[in-house]
């Protein structure tokens, strides 16, 4: 198979064994990324970092192998889980053009590479596409009813495989495959795609799901699975990608396994399949307090609990349900999400939005973010924050909470601000961002409002759902994040907080605040956070395991 115009550049190593493709193999010395990024600016797309040339060359490298072997592949393809924020679309995209030829090659395949994702993330990929390459060098079409330009309306009505084969990009969501007699679905299937991308490819993480079998159905020279967090629950959440990929390796006991006990063996499988790099590892500190790697900046991030108190009755009332069986847990924590959501009869709110209002009323005083951190932050202040220098006041405020009725309250209260204390109005501006937001357009102008790019309306502080917020969303000119409640998933709260610790943040500095109700409440709330700390235990196993050094 025609790998592409700048397959030459990316040496291969063609062998029996089951490991192809070493660790050592993933980062370029300075003259093999001079070379291919040459390639690709020859091909349209400049401004690629020195790792996500490593990226591309080590996708090229997975492909050419399944080249080698002149058959239809299946284990071409493989994880990229680069940590949020490095520019995983990027390097996809410059894997797209890099290798993208017209009309289709001698095994039947088409050229067309098919993209999954949430319906919130079109204009993400549009506007990489046009800002890296350009519609002209790569032009795609959106093969969803709710698409508003002519090429993809057309495509659309049509559901014409031969004519959406002709595009090299074709950008699709999740819904099409929970349905394998929609036309949706029966047209995507009769395409042999030359690669089939899962962007967030954690929202097929359960196998057994009608979206993630339709997807396995998919014919396709090569598969790629993109996730900042490819284990959030369990391990099993890994090795659905892992049957999506098709990988040739016998992966199956590696997941029946304590990631203490994986072999030698195990780990290279794990190594040969994914590809992670994070922010961390690409930056390293400077006196101003950032994290710079080459042309990389990441901020700092400080975190912190705003611990707020329950009433006597609140917490018999919560202790009651935890120790009802089956699903006490549960029961419990939806009897303190009642509690913490203000009714009809508590005008007033709950304890807790109380507590967020007097933090935001603070963080809203002329002062320095980091003074207002520190008082939240109670005795014992480290040195490091002691010494903090005074920054700017001008900052953007993201707050993320899992239930849409917490953020219709917060609104509320902030909308009252805004009328109570015109002088200072503009602060307390605001716009939600939730699942009853379908159309991507409309997406796009919310955001675009908070960012300061829409010049007929700018807001100051964005209201999210953590479902919604924590996917796709590029907020780097925010430096402050309020968690508002609690969750079981600690890979989602993560997600959402890198929608703002991200490199190209305009700050030194980004605060988090968590909003927790722990006093008297040990025996559920204790017990959440060893869930919480369970499955961050389980993640951080895997990722030691896969975790790339950054070589310059």
């Amino acid at each position: 198979m025609e790998i592409g115009p700048i397959h030459c550049l990316v040496t291969y190593r063609s062998s029996n064994t089951a490991f192809v493709l070493q660790r050592a193999t993933r980062s370029a010395t300075a003259q093999e990324r001079d070379q291919l990024n040459a390639a690709v600016e020859k091909l349209g797309m400049k401004g690629l970092h020195p790792h996500q040339l490593d990226g591309l060359r080590w996708m090229l490298q997975k492909e050419q192998v399944g080249a080698v072997q002149e058959q239809v592949p299946k284990n071409t393809g493989g994880l990229i889980a680069d940590d949020m924020g490095l520019g995983k679309t990027r390097q996809l995209l410059s894997l797209t053009l890099a290798t993208w030829t017209r009309g289709t090659d001698s095994n039947r395949f088409s050229t067309s590479t098919l993209i999954v994702c949430d319906l919130g993330l079109f204009k993400t990929w549009e506007a990489e596409i046009s800002k890296a390459v350009g519609v002209d060098r790569l032009p795609y079409i959106l093969f969803h009813k709710s698409a508003t330009d002519s090429r993809s309306k057309e495509a659309f009505l049509k559901m014409d495989a031969a004519e959406v084969s002709k595009y090299p990009i074709v950008i699709t969501n999740y819904e099409p495959f929970k349905n394998r007699r929609s036309k949706l679905f029966t047209c995507l299937n009769a395409i042999s795609w030359r690669r089939i991308i899962l962007d967030e490819a954690s929202k097929v993480k359960n196998a057994e799901t009608n979206a993630a079998i339709n997807l396995k159905r998919l014919t396709a020279w090569s598969r790629w699975c993109c996730t900042a967090t490819p284990v959030e629950n369990k391990l099993t959440d890994l090795q659905a990608h892992f049957e999506f990929l098709r990988s040739p390796h016998a992966y199956a006991a590696l997941f029946d396994k304590d990631p203490s006990n994986w072999t030698f063996n195990d780990e290279q499988i794990l190594r040969d399949t994914i590809l992670r790099r994070t922010k961390l590892a690409l930056a390293s500190s400077s006196k101003s307090g950032g994290q710079r790697g080459g042309e990389l900046i990441l901020p700092q991030l400080w975190e912190t609990s705003v611990v707020h108190s329950l009433s006597d009755d609140e917490v018999d009332r919560i202790m009651e349900a935890r120790n009802e069986a089956p699903n006490g847990l549960v029961k419990a924590l939806r009897e303190v999400q009642a509690i913490q959501t203000p009714g009809p009869e508590d005008p007033s709110g709950s304890a807790r939005l109380n507590t967020l209002m007097a933090l935001l009323k603070d963080l809203r005083k002329k002062v320095p973010p980091t003074q207002t951190f520190k008082r939240y932050l109670g005795p014992g202040i480290p040195a490091e924050v002691k010494d903090m220098s005074p920054e700017t006041t001008i900052f953007k405020i993201v707050i993320f909470s899992l239930h849409k009725a917490d953020l219709d309250h917060i609104a509320e209260r902030l909308t009252a601000l805004e009328k109570s204390d015109p002088k200072n109005a503009k602060l307390f501006t605001h716009s939600l961002l939730t699942g009853e937001i379908s159309k991507p357009e409309d997406r796009r102008t919310l955001i675009d409002s908070f960012l300061g790019s829409n010049p007929n309306h700018e807001t100051n502080i964005l209201l999210s759902t953590l479902h919604i917020g924590a996917t796709g969303l590029n907020l780097q000119k925010a430096n402050v994040v309020i968690l508002y409640g609690h969750w079981y998933n600690p890979a989602i709260e993560q997600q959402a907080i890198a929608r703002v610790h991200r490199i190209g943040s305009t700050y030194e500095k980004v605060w988090c605040f968590d909003l927790k109700c722990t006093e008297g409440m040990s025996g559920v709330m204790d017990r959440m956070e060893e869930i919480k700390d369970g499955k961050m235990e389980l993640a951080r196993a895997v990722m030691e395991v896969i975790e790339v050094e950054h070589v310059e």
